[in-house]
């Protein structure tokens, strides 16, 4: 259907994309423009002041990591706000609403659909392995030590417990039963 309006569709879960790249795209691959700009505010108004029709925002993953802040949040706002730009936007948690204060719900001017496809995170998650073993495991590592370290003496030891308990079986093992492993817990 869009396929005679100038249009961009943006992958919010890559790691690597900035609010800067989705305006870099619009000013210079739709809109034709080689202007450099001083701050992303002098480039959205650059595409509100632009003589287009229309300007469709195909976002997949408005809460993708690097647009959850709130600068980025705000850039898109206004980009949404720009009566030309037609912005399509999906999320993948269900907390991202909190996103946004009024203010900025304003200026997306959101129409709320739940479009729940059920389906696999494929495309997101290789991204996330490939930067897991990029990182060599060490942040992996590190998140793992603060988040044992803020356990309860108690809560580390039934992890201990299910650790070993999970190395001890070997690779075929099929889990445990919540009752067998409160027992286990209980003789500790």
């Amino acid at each position: 259907m869009l396929k005679y309006d100038y249009h961009i569709v943006v992958n919010g879960y890559f790691p690597n994309l900035t609010v800067r790249d989705i305006l870099n795209n619009i000013t210079n691959d739709l809109l034709g423009s080689s202007a450099t700009f001083r701050s992303t505010a002098d480039q959205v108004q650059y595409i509100r002041n632009s003589k287009h029709n229309k300007v469709f925002v195909l976002l997949n993953n408005i809460d993708g990591a690097n647009l959850r802040s709130d600068k980025a949040q705000q850039v898109l706002a206004d980009l949404a706000s720009i009566p030309h730009v037609h912005m399509i936007a999906t999320v993948d948690h269900i907390n991202a609403p909190l996103l946004w204060d009024d203010y900025k719900c304003k200026l997306f001017n959101w129409l709320w659909s739940d479009c729940t496809t059920f389906g696999a995170y494929t495309d997101e998650t290789s991204i996330e392995t490939s930067l897991m073993v990029k990182q060599t495991g060490a942040i992996a590592l590190s998140s793992m030590t603060h988040v044992l370290r803020s356990l309860t003496p108690n809560a580390r030891g039934i992890f201990k417990l299910l650790a070993n308990l999970q190395q001890d079986s070997g690779p075929d093992f099929q889990g445990i039963t919540f009752q067998d492993f409160y027992i286990k817990c209980r003789e500790q």
